[in-house]
């Protein structure tokens, strides 16, 4: 409580001069006639607490894109979400294998036997797996980022924070929408929705479509391709059944298709992968779009799924039955040593279903059951059960340290056939005590039980990658109490404090790409925090500007760390463990004014000192070129990070306006790998840093965008990363020499157009 009140101590006196974490970042309403609602701000409604409320009136850092903030700003994936949203960071080494990262905390583990830090929900339903939002994001509501543990009410391996994202849903009158935009890197992206009464209103429906292409910006000179580029498409279908005034179904089903050129990355040196010894490295490209490969990248992924959603509203409660099935099935292929040496491939397929049931039962805030309007509540229960199944080939070519050793080429098969079952109870209270005072009090009870079989195989025994075949049974069952507690004061009617405390829970797992039975049979714990934060959010000048701040501390135990280690024969291995202890303390703070009928401005300042306690990199294996790193600086956590943002709006007639909007964003340095910054330990009385090569230096993004508005058409030219600046996207470290980058896109440009009828 201590902290808390130290947390909140802070937040009030840095208000007065700073601006807000949990603003809406919602683009104002296009067209004259919305110039009144333009300016004022923060009035956009978010489900965070699975009930509908004012964003102002949320007591926890929550960022919120609605449908036109998503429009202005280019939103067709979660990755967009790194440059516009403060602390979050979200890459791939590929579409299906995402890497998502808020306030620093995230998972680098790939395989199936691995969860993400932080949840993704769509329509209120769990994503297992969340590759198919990074093929295309289309036909959207609103997106919503919650920061820190999210474990009462969004469950499972929410320890770093949530994303929910929520799709447009069916109309009681036809309606729809056609886009389509051009661009550099021959861009042709095609997007539209139908949406009206099938029968009635007995039964409304929707239905959308998106389409893209684009070519690879990372060049490949030796084959004329390369790697980084799109090839998307997908639909969506909703009916919505309205069965009774009180009772209605929603049934929605998704498909998804990804055959993009690969992930090709750039080797940074100073060695290669697992090269033999008797030739030489590779100097790399200077240019840092082209990547000189023997092998250009592919993927084949197909996602689909469906969800049935029961709703039943009572005179004091609702209902609510939330039913979902998912299939994910991908396969692909990348240049692990990223150079023009024939030394490592990897071949990977990756098939997952899950499963999951979710009943909820929620008050009314006018019936009896919350006791006048004095106690609101929800109450659930939540089921998970997902079957997964990864076949990885390691393939060591002619100039490799297997072919060096044997005389002959290798390939090393490794499989995780992973089953997981996880059952969960919660329940959420807000007492409150007065008209301005409120007491938020919420428990979740979370069950996991994880079996499977890992194994490993290979054609050329005792050389890399796997050097003798292996085959062992792994399982883990797990189970979590995780309270949460959050005093609310309303001070005025637009401004509110709140103090909060909640603990965290990531479920343990398995081994992905273990080539010894040592590391494959290592079976890692529970990732667990206590996390304070208290904020204040306050709206002035009749709602006119929005302005608020707030702190946090997290402090994990458990903490889990994927790294590529090098062992004492010269081989490698992949190695997940609880080898570290992690400190976060941080401040972010936002701001959104609507200084007249025309222009509106915004911004945040995220602050982010994370650090480890405790790591010993080597662990729980004998290998090579690792450190003690305790007391380094948390990978992906830049110190500071400023984003800016302005509107305007220029009316031409009672029919057209032109709409400016640039949008910039600044990014400290940081470390992609521990051990970036500072010295550390690798032995008695030695000290050393690692490599310069793991530091992302500091970075200046700038995306533009005018848009011409005629009644229902739109003309739009744009330009993301319009300053051509190259930052790191994703990262492989195979220690204690070999570095491979992927980056980002670079400049892209392009021309939109739309109609809504």
């Amino acid at each position: 409580m201590r902290k808390v009140l130290l947390l909140g101590a802070s937040s009030l006196a840095a208000a007065t001069l700073l601006a807000a974490p949990a603003v809406a970042q919602e683009s104002a309403p296009t067209g004259p006639a919305a110039a009144e609602e333009q300016q004022t701000v923060g009035d956009i409604v978010v489900t965070a607490q699975k009930r509908s409320q004012r964003l102002q009136e949320v007591p926890m850092t929550v960022q919120a894109l609605g449908e036109a903030a998503i429009e202005q700003r280019g939103v067709t994936s979660l990755a967009r979400l790194t440059n516009i949203t403060p602390s979050v960071q979200i890459s791939a080494f590929s579409n299906q294998k995402p890497v998502l990262y808020i306030r620093g905390i995230g998972t680098r583990q790939l395989g199936p036997g691995a969860d993400q830090s932080v949840g993704v929900f769509v329509d209120d339903f769990y994503a297992g797996d969340s590759s198919a939002l990074f093929t295309g994001l289309a036909d959207l509501e609103r997106i919503e980022v919650l920061k820190g543990p999210q474990g009462t009410l969004y469950g499972r391996n929410t320890i770093a924070g949530a994303i929910s994202i929520t799709t447009a849903a069916p109309t009681n009158s036809v309606e729809g929408n056609i886009q389509a935009s051009i661009g550099n890197y021959n861009l042709i992206d095609v997007k539209g929705t139908v949406s009206g009464p099938i029968a009635g209103d007995a039964v409304l429906g929707r239905l959308s479509f998106y389409t893209t292409k684009r070519d690879p910006y990372i060049r490949n000179p030796l084959t004329g391709r390369g790697g980084l580029g799109q090839d998307l498409a997908g639909v969506r279908a909703k009916l919505l059944f309205n069965l009774s005034d009180r009772l209605s179904a929603l049934l929605t089903g998704d498909f998804n298709r990804d055959t993009s050129p690969g992930q090709l990355g750039k080797s940074r040196g100073p060695g290669v992968f697992l090269k033999r010894s008797d030739i030489p490295t590779p100097t790399p490209d200077t240019n840092y779009f082209v990547s000189p490969s023997d092998h250009d990248p592919t993927t084949d992924a197909t996602y689909y799924g469906g969800n049935l959603k029961i709703k039943w509203e009572g005179d004091n409660l609702t209902a609510l039955s939330l039913t979902q099935y998912r299939n994910n099935r991908f396969h692909n292929t990348q240049d692990l040593d990223a150079t023009t040496l024939q030394s490592v491939i990897q071949d990977g397929t990756q098939r997952s279903t899950n499963f999951s049931q979710e009943f909820r039962l929620s008050s009314d805030p006018g019936g009896s059951l919350s006791l006048g309007g004095k106690l609101d509540w929800i109450v659930g229960l939540f089921y998970y059960h997902s079957k997964a199944l990864s076949v990885d080939h390691i393939i060591l070519g002619p100039d490799s340290l297997a072919a060096q050793r044997s005389g002959r080429t290798s390939d090393s098969v490794m499989t995780n056939d992973i089953k997981t079952d996880s059952v969960a109870a919660y329940v959420d209270t807000t007492v409150h005590i007065t008209d301005t005072v409120s007491l938020n009090l919420g428990l979740r009870y979370s069950n996991d039980h994880k079996q499977g079989v890992e194994s490993g195989s290979t054609d050329n025994p005792g050389v890399p990658f796997v050097s003798a075949p292996y085959s062992v049974n792994v399982e883990l069952k797990s189970h979590s109490w995780d309270p949460k507690a959050v005093l609310q004061w309303k001070i005025t009617p637009d401004v509110m404090a709140y103090a909060s405390y909640s603990k965290g829970y990531k479920s343990g797992g398995f081994q992905y790409l273990a080539s010894i039975p040592q590391a494959a049979s290592f079976v890692y714990n529970p990732e667990r925090v206590n996390y304070y934060e208290a904020g204040l959010k306050t709206q002035w000048f009749d709602r006119h500007l929005t302005v608020n701040v707030a702190g946090f501390i997290g402090d994990y135990k458990g903490f889990q760390l994927t790294r590529t280690l090098t062992l004492p024969s010269g081989g490698a291995t992949n190695l997940t463990d609880n080898a570290a202890t992690v400190k976060l303390r941080g401040v972010e703070m936002d701001f959104r004014a609507s200084i007249d009928d025309h222009l509106s401005i915004d911004g945040s300042y995220a602050y982010m000192d994370n650090t480890f306690g405790r790591y010993d990199q080597c662990g729980n294996v004998a290998a090579v070129g690792c450190a003690v790193l305790d007391g380094t600086v948390l990978p992906r956590s830049p110190k500071h990070q400023i984003n800016l943002g302005a509107q305007y709006e220029v009316p031409l007639s009672d029919a057209s306006t032109i709409t400016l909007r640039a949008d910039y964003v600044h990014r400290s340095k940081f470390a992609l790998d521990p051990g970036a910054f500072g010295a550390f330990r690798v032995g008695i009385g030695q000290v050393a840093t690692l490599s310069p090569l793991l530091q992302e230096p500091s970075s200046d993004i700038l995306d533009l965008r005018a848009t011409y508005n005629l009644n229902n058409w739109t003309f739009s030219v744009w330009g993301t990363n319009v300053t051509d600046k190259r930052y790191t996207i994703a990262f492989a470290s195979f220690l204690p020499s070999a570095f491979v980058s992927y980056y980002s896109p670079p400049r892209m440009y392009g021309a939109t157009v739309g109609l809504k009828f």
